[in-house]
């Protein structure tokens, strides 16, 4: 007969498997465009991308809007295999089943779109690309659980909006990166008898 534990029973009770989150990309780029797109715009001028019912700002063509365009994968899962605990060891993480956490990298490109009637447009994105290639933006989004790449070249994109009017819009796209982890529980045995 086999007796012994089974780490796949302990499931329920651990919450394995478990999805560490992703850091919050919107709040660390809304927050990026507020502190760092000069000269500065209201946090109720900036906006997560092109959503339906989201009406911009009225009277005035000074704003800002961002979204993640991809999420791309960067090579292979990485797997780590770590020993549980059992329940009668002391400390945290007493009866802890062995498991596997797999981690695998996410490139992130976010592009920024920054409107204005006036040059505006043009000396915000240069700003925001300036800062993404200094150390003071790569701290930035360290302390919100991501890597900063590097951004591209401010480019003219330049739109006919509701008053059928050319608005001048500088846009960059600055690349980002975070790994998401997987816990998954092994299944396994230690007595055979």
């Amino acid at each position: 007969a086999t007796s012994g534990r089974n780490a796949m029973s302990d499931l329920a009770r651990y919450s394995i498997p478990v999805l560490q989150p992703s850091p919050d990309v919107n709040a660390a780029l809304h927050a990026f465009i507020g502190m760092y797109a000069l000269p500065a715009l209201p946090p109720r001028a900036i906006f997560a991308g092109y959503q339906n019912r989201v009406a911009l700002p009225c009277g005035s063509n000074e704003f800002a809007v961002y979204n993640v365009t991809q999420r791309i994968r960067i090579g292979t899962n990485v797997e780590e295999f770590v020993a549980g605990a059992e329940p009668s060891d002391p400390g945290e993480g007493a009866g802890v089943p062995d498991h596997t956490l797999t981690t695998t990298l996410y490139r992130i490109p976010a592009r920024i779109d920054l409107y204005s009637d006036t040059d505006a447009a043009f000396h915000r994105a240069s700003a925001l690309e300036v800062v993404s290639r200094s150390p003071a933006g790569v701290q930035f989004f360290q302390e919100r659980g991501l890597s900063l790449l590097y951004a591209d070249t401010p480019q003219d994109t330049t739109v006919v909006l509701d008053a059928e009017q050319f608005v001048p819009r500088w846009s960059i796209t600055v690349h980002l990166s975070c790994c998401v982890r997987v816990a998954i529980a092994l299944q396994g045995f230690d007595v055979v008898s």
